[in-house]
């Protein structure tokens, strides 16, 4: 055998080809770009159908009209406009953007490591990441970018967009890069390589025999990187405890969250999730009953930004009562999408299906220009093994809500001053201000943008955020998170119910 891990198994044939990205399955966004009619990819008959009257619209307007207009801008107007009328999921997608969108899934991309803040015309670096060419040439926190090769990036006003298009090379391909330290001028050869991003924020043991960790999508790598950061704090027989927060996790591939669902379940055959189509067909997702880990007792962590692959592994925590769900309700995302590549290298994502947690809830919630008529939103379901009553749609709702303490009415000053602290801290070079010093230089920095009463500033929040955002320049990813973790309310209220033997004690109503 090699000395690959025994948890780095293929999925058989056809879970593999159901790929998820946010609530989407299909054609795998890395995949080769095909280049078809979307007319040919359907088993459908098109004779009795107009296939190009767009274009022939457009063409005749581009024709006659008394203005010059540019015809793929209009095409695409009209393709946004058809999809207005459809659910908010389905949607088209740039050449640019679907480059975007498989760069973040795959679990990699080819660039040179850094993150950037656009302001006064002047792109800073606002973040060299650990171990990229960036870092290696020596680039630091607080440079102005000036030129990249013989190209100025001073008042471009396009912040990501440009960069990205600059450090867009061939891995390996030389880019030079002029910026501004202090008061000197540098010059710095940065070489573009792949660099992986991690699909989990951060691992690690929050208390005796419980691994806390948080996964920030369900990407291609998720699966992996939740197994190595297991081994970082488990061993393969202890019983260990898990806290697995998916808070502000949009979602990602389906067959990595149900490799995830193997390792939490140890029965085989459960179904964790089932899709329905339009043509009714019902297709299951079940557990191989192949853990690795020996977990125990089982928290998730869900607010209403996590939606779709984050609700599939909720919903099926709580529908077989294998754990607690606590935090706030889920977004509520029950739509399956589609996606189909375009000639112009971009793509259309078409929903398809809807997806369902084990005890049969449909839990997306209703939208404008809704679709679906079979709503459940006054039904209610039980869990499968303790009968316990939930609710049907809507979201997850939590077993045990707990507010995470972000979302209080905070004045418009308060957030526009925590909006502009991270141009602030950098401006600052990060120093030790106390809570007098801070609120007085940042009510002169935000005064030059606008008229402020510093009487709104919420000092004591603002000083909270700017020490924190401190301890992340200087110590790094894991001691920032341990440290707001300390005092985050959810995550308490989950140490808390982990000391009890039965997790659901006193909790939720039960059906006698």
């Amino acid at each position: 055998m090699s000395g690959q891990r025994p948890y780095v198994i293929l999925e058989p044939l056809l879970l593999a080809l159901m790929v998820i990205i946010g609530m989407f399955v299909g054609l795998k966004m890395s995949d080769k770009k095909l280049s078809f009619s979307l007319v040919e990819n359907t088993s459908d008959s098109f004779e009795s159908i107009e296939v190009g009257a767009i274009e022939e619209i457009v063409k005749f307007i581009d024709s006659k009209y008394v203005d010059e207009i540019d015809q793929e801008d209009i095409l695409i107007e009209a393709i946004e406009s058809i999809f207005s009328s459809l659910d908010p999921h389905s949607n088209y997608i740039s050449p640019e953007r679907l480059k975007e969108i498989n760069e973040e899934m795959e679990g990699s991309y080819v660039g040179v490591g850094i993150r950037t803040i656009y302001y006064n015309d002047t792109i800073y670096v606002s973040e060299v990441l650990k171990d990229t060419p960036s870092n290696k040439a020596g680039l630091l926190r607080g440079d102005k970018l000036l030129f990249i090769g013989s190209d100025s990036l001073s008042g471009t006003g396009k912040e990501y967009q440009v960069l990205r298009r600059f450090f867009d090379r061939e891995e390996g391909q030389e880019v030079s890069l002029k910026l501004l330290r202090g008061n000197e001028e540098m010059e710095l050869v940065i070489t573009p390589e792949s660099i992986k991003v991690s699909s989990v924020d951060v691992a690690y043991k929050i208390a005796e025999n419980t691994a806390y960790i948080k996964l920030k999508r369900f990407s291609e790598n998720v699966y992996t990187d939740f197994m190595t950061s297991l081994e970082t704090v488990a061993d393969t027989k202890e019983k260990i405890d898990l806290i697995l927060d998916l808070r502000e996790n949009p979602g990602g591939y389906l067959p990595q969250t149900v490799k995830i669902l193997n390792q939490i379940f140890k029965e085989k055959g459960r179904v964790v999730v089932y899709t329905v189509g339009r043509d009714k067909k019902k297709i299951e997702y079940k557990t191989n009953g192949k853990r690795f880990y020996n977990i125990d007792k089982v928290i998730v962590l869900i607010n209403d930004r996590s939606a779709s692959a984050s609700e599939i592994i909720a919903g099926a925590i709580q529908d077989w009562d294998r754990g607690l769900v606590i935090g706030e309700t889920s977004y509520g995302k029950g739509l399956v999408q589609e996606q189909y590549p375009l000639k112009n290298g971009g793509a259309i994502r078409l929903t398809v299906s809807r997806y369902f947690t084990p005890s049969g809830r449909l839990i997306q919630r209703p939208f404008k220009n809704e679709m679906i008529e079979e709503y459940q939103d006054s039904a209610k379901f039980l869990t499968r093994l303790l009968k316990r009553k939930i609710s049907g749609s809507g979201g997850i709702i939590p077993d045990l809500i707990v507010p995470d303490g972000y979302e209080n009415d905070y004045t418009e000053t308060c957030l526009f001053a925590l909006d502009q602290l991270d141009i602030y801290s950098l401006i600052t070079q990060d120093q030790d201000l106390n809570k007098a010093q801070l609120i007085s230089g940042l009510h002169q920095f935000l005064s030059d943008k606008q008229k402020i009463d510093k009487e709104l500033l919420c000092d004591s929040l603002i000083k909270e955020e700017y020490t924190n955002r401190r301890l992340y320049v200087k110590k790094g990813n894991e001691e920032w998170f341990k440290e707001i973790n300390s005092d985050d309310p959810v995550i308490l209220a989950a140490l808390e119910k982990l000391k009890n033997k039965d997790l659901f004690a006193g909790l939720t109503e039960r059906e006698n």
